[in-house]
């Protein structure tokens, strides 16, 4: 098979656009298949890549939710679309479902003619059988079987080392050894002093420089390197146009031969089926936790059933009391992101995950927001800390994202976590521009902004501030005056401090404020004018969300 960030490096393919999905691109492409009606699905085994003109794509929203879900349900590869007749661009409702379940959604123009593609995707899967099939027939069967149960890289060289009696290693592009394995009652040969001297060699083969050429196929070869003991073959290993690592082989006595070749040829090529494997099985885990959030925040029915058996196929045990979790875009010049930037957040996040031990959980990208579910037994406190640094993980996505956290209430049972995720929603509409500066905040420290503000619309906040600030005085209208009235509320309208946190001096303060004092026609000392102020910043995320929608 091919996969599909493989088919899209075809010179038949070179045209095709990326539009959602991404995190799906390795998923295997068992066959491509043209809808040419809204039943497709019935004939559908699954890994299909799918091509469609959007001639029969459903008319309303309805039918094409059923339509994709029929789709979903046999793990289809991707979706590449030909724009420009029957339909302008992708259809949003297509582009976020690409997205939710990590299906590449991909875009051409009409003009490019679908045989070619289909033509070149085959010919390429043939071409990889035929060729996998060849060499599986030069290895003794013995080392096939073997070779069949094998779960990971320790196993294969462990296998290699015991069957062809030679020291295996694996090292990955850096040079960095991860794996060696000896045959029994043998001692290892020790090449950790040696190996930057043989990766520099085996990189200055001409057989080498070939790989970089082999872009699209998986080029496995077999180099010997010319050293008097040990005897060393190597295969360096390119998965999808990027170097994976080394599988070395070594012996003292004996010359390696084109027996030893073939066997190690084998074992790269079952390293890679690994990789991919586990490509895959993080997709379908995506796909889960997708599945999950979606039932815990609007059907609870059905995640009452099949909540507890979906979270155990995760892998996602309790490591306390549940809590749900937004990423939010704290700069109001970037208050909301593109797919491609939610896909790198969520990645960032996941990856966060991974690395904590008291805390367990998953990001996904609902209603086109970042959604963190996870559990904790720690403090509030501990856990800001550990939130600091995801935050500082993020603000390199994007130099002006600044991005900020808001953490729901805490709750026992993982099916309460809706309203865990309720209160992030009324928090982060009147936190999300408070600080200009990424932040965390936890809804249990703002209970009472919530209950006033919490259920109030963006229409009824929009009005109520146009009522508090005049037009001067909003961000879109004077963004100095502006950022000078937030600071000041943000230090209780303490000037010196004002003065020395805008890094500018006391008298040209003075005038900002006798500015804005003419502006509001009132004092800036006055706890009544300074009350209806702190009101109105609290209320200013949640009016531009009118502003902006």
């Amino acid at each position: 098979m091919i996969t599909v960030q493989e088919s899209l490096r075809l010179p038949e393919l070179q045209k095709i656009i990326i539009r959602s999905g991404r995190s799906g691109l390795a998923r295997k492409i068992s066959w491509v298949h043209v809808i040419d009606h809204d039943d497709v699905a019935h004939f559908l085994e699954g890994q299909e890549l799918l091509l469609s003109c959007g001639q029969v794509w459903p008319a309303d929203r309805k039918s094409e939710e059923k339509f994709l879900n029929s789709l979903l349900r046999h793990q289809i590869s991707g979706i590449i679309l030909a724009t420009g007749r029957y339909l302008t661009q992708c259809p949003p409702a297509l582009l976020e479902f690409g997205e939710k379940y990590s299906i590449p959604i991909m875009e051409v123009s009409f003009h490019v003619p679908f045989v070619r593609v289909t033509r070149a995707i085959h010919q390429e899967i043939m071409e990889r059988q035929f060729k996998n099939k060849e060499l599986v027939n030069q290895v003794p069967t013995s080392l096939t079987e073997l070779m069949q149960v094998a779960n990971d890289r320790n196993e294969v060289c462990e296998i290699l080392a015991s069957f062809l009696k030679c020291t295996v290693l694996f090292t990955d592009e850096t040079n960095a050894l991860l794996e060696e394995a000896s045959p029994k009652d043998e001692q290892p040969i020790n090449l950790s002093t040696k190996i930057n001297t043989f990766a520099e060699q085996l990189k200055n083969e001409q057989s080498y420089a070939n790989f970089k050429t082999h872009t699209i196929e998986r080029h496995v070869q077999a180099i010997h390197l010319q050293s008097a003991t040990p005897y060393i073959i190597a295969v360096p290993i390119f998965i999808e146009g990027n170097e994976y690592g080394t599988l070395w082989l070594l012996h003292n006595d004996d010359i390696l031969t084109e027996y030893h070749s073939l066997a190690l040829e084998h074992a790269a090529h079952v390293l890679i089926d690994i990789y991919m494997l586990q490509q895959e099985e993080n997709i379908k885990r995506w796909q889960l936790q997708s599945e999950v959030l979606g039932l815990l925040i609007e059907n609870l029915e059905t995640a009452h059933i099949v909540v507890d058996r979906k979270m155990l196929e995760i892998g996602l045990k309790p490591a306390g009391e549940w809590m749900a979790g937004l990423i939010l875009s704290g700069n109001i010049h970037l208050s909301t992101q593109t797919l491609l930037e939610l896909g790198l957040i969520r990645g960032v996040c996941n990856k966060w995950f991974k690395q904590q031990k008291e805390i367990s959980g998953f990001c996904e990208v609902y209603d086109d927001q970042v959604v963190l579910l996870f559990s904790s037994s720690l403090e509030n406190s501990e856990l800001k800390k550990r939130l600091a640094i995801l935050n500082q993980h993020l603000a390199t996505i994007h130099n002006q994202l600044s991005p900020v956290i808001v953490i729901g209430d805490r709750q026992r049972e993982l099916l309460s976590f809706v309203s865990s995720y309720k209160s992030t929603k009324s928090l982060a509409a009147i936190v999300q521009f408070k600080s200009n500066s990424g932040k965390t905040y936890f809804t249990e420290q703002f209970q009472r902004e919530i209950l006033l503000y919490g259920n109030m619309s963006p229409a009824d906040a929009h009005n109520l501030l146009n009522k508090l600030l005049p037009e001067e005085l909003h961000f879109e209208q004077d963004e100095i005056l502006y950022e000078t009235l937030k600071c000041l509320a943000l230090n209780s309208f303490n000037r010196e401090v004002v003065a020395k946190t805008l890094h500018i001096h006391r008298n040209t303060l003075r005038y900002r404020i006798k500015k804005i004092e003419e502006l509001l026609q009132d004092s800036l000392s006055s706890p009544h004018c300074q009350f209806w102020i702190q009101t109105a910043l609290n209320i200013e995320s949640l009016s531009r969300q009118h502003r902006l929608g």
